[in-house]
């Protein structure tokens, strides 16, 4: 806990733990959509989610869901039931796997780090490009995957923007995506969004920019200050610390931490925020995604930040 302590007090997630009142039936569903996961990974295993409507390896989709054997999750470029990074995306496999671990890594054993959302179970989704490494092909057809599966909460860690050259500029509408985005709220599942890193003011990225979707943004890991590279604009929901931030790495690729290290970015906030959305709706099992959004914004923490950005404040949700 020291390496994860600056983040966990600035939005007083240890207060929160001691005010989260669920008790822990039925678990929280929150799908991690990104570019693979390892959930063998010590400090993830236990919490990964099975579909029990599945029979492991047999080739039949008992389930009806169109994924046939999707016991751990899926993987779009695979076509089958492993969310594990594809073979050489060194940077998917840590993005994923260290987003993973924010969110849901197993609280209280002992060992690693603490995921911020009290034991949720993890729906793996490896939405990867099938060939660039850091990219993200499917991330819409992942989020419909985890509405499928039933997932309370919904992590999308990346951003698209439209690139000229060395310019970044906004991403472009799109009706499909727009759509989706929809229905998962529709369907009771809140999809939380990173904006990016792209030092952008105004910049309008998507997912995040979508109205459906609740968006975030960083700050530094120890102060009340936007992080630099961190994309913000007026039509972003809350920020949450996303520098310098712990969390699990694939077991081959070791830091002075051992299967873990330190990344930074939105995409670090947004899992931060994830994990906090879990406890909420582990109190309150009975609310809407509305209310859930409502929660977390009004809450927030006001901070004289850029454009009026509130920062997450973990207890005050918890607290009626």
């Amino acid at each position: 806990l020291r390496n994860q302590q600056g983040w966990l007090d600035q939005v007083h997630l240890p207060d929160a733990w001691s005010a989260a009142s669920g008790d822990g039936e039925p678990r929280v569903r929150v799908a991690i959509v990104d570019g693979g996961t390892e959930w063998t990974h010590p400090d993830l295993r236990a919490n990964v989610a099975l579909n029990q409507a599945e029979v492991p390896g047999d080739g039949i989709d008992q389930d009806g869901n169109g994924f046939v054997d999707d016991v751990r999750g899926w993987c779009f470029v695979r076509a089958d039931g492993d969310p594990s990074p594809l073979d050489g995306q060194v940077f998917n496999a840590r993005h994923g796997t260290h987003v993973a671990g924010i969110a849901g890594a197993v609280l209280g054993n002992g060992v690693g780090i603490a995921g911020a959302g009290g034991n949720p179970e993890l729906i793996l989704v490896n939405a990867a490009h099938p060939t660039i490494d850091g990219g993200i092909a499917y991330g819409y057809e992942g989020i419909l995957y985890a509405v499928a599966r039933g997932a309370d909460i919904i992590n999308c860690s990346w951003r698209t923007a439209r690139f000229v050259g060395p310019r970044v500029l906004d991403a472009p509408y799109s009706e499909f995506e727009a759509l989706v985005l929809r229905i998962a709220r529709e369907a009771g599942s809140l999809v939380i969004a990173a904006t990016g890193n792209d030092f952008g003011d105004g910049l309008w990225t998507t997912p995040a920019g979508y109205e459906d979707a609740l968006s975030v943004t960083a700050t530094r890991r120890d102060a009340l200050l936007l992080w630099d590279a961190a994309n913000t604009a007026p039509w972003v929901d809350v920020a949450a610390p996303g520098q310098g931030m712990i969390s699990t790495f694939p077991t081959d690729q070791p830091s002075v931490e051992g299967p873990y290290g330190l990344l930074s970015g939105t995409s670090m906030a947004a899992a931060l925020t994830t994990g906090v959305a879990a406890l909420i709706r582990a109190d309150h099992p009975d609310w809407s995604v509305d209310q859930l959004r409502s929660r977390i914004g009004w809450t927030a923490q006001d901070a004289d930040l850029e454009g009026g950005i509130r920062i997450l404040r973990a207890d005050a949700l918890l607290l009626d």
